[in-house]
């Protein structure tokens, strides 16, 4: 899995509807989690750019994650946008 695909992934997750908001704050975590495999594994092959970019979404999933957790349904369309 290649770094454009995590990016895929995220906007998918945070698109889905029927789904509850802790089912996609667990599939959200587990992203995280590859995230930071990808960033760890030594035989990567991200440029500098791209690990910079990997750290970014992470905290930025990371900060998702939490309001989607915290608050109600209707504050988090600001948030899907993203």
């Amino acid at each position: 899995m290649d770094f454009d695909d995590f990016k895929s992934n995220i906007n998918a997750i945070k698109s889905l509807s029927g789904i509850s908001q802790k089912k996609r704050a667990t599939l959200l975590f587990t992203q995280m989690n590859a995230l930071e495999m990808l960033l760890s594994d030594e035989k990567s092959t991200l440029n500098c750019q791209e690990i910079a970019d990997a750290r970014n979404l992470y905290g930025s999933i990371d900060t998702y994650r939490h309001r989607l957790l915290d608050e109600e349904p209707n504050n988090l369309d600001m948030h899907l946008q993203k």
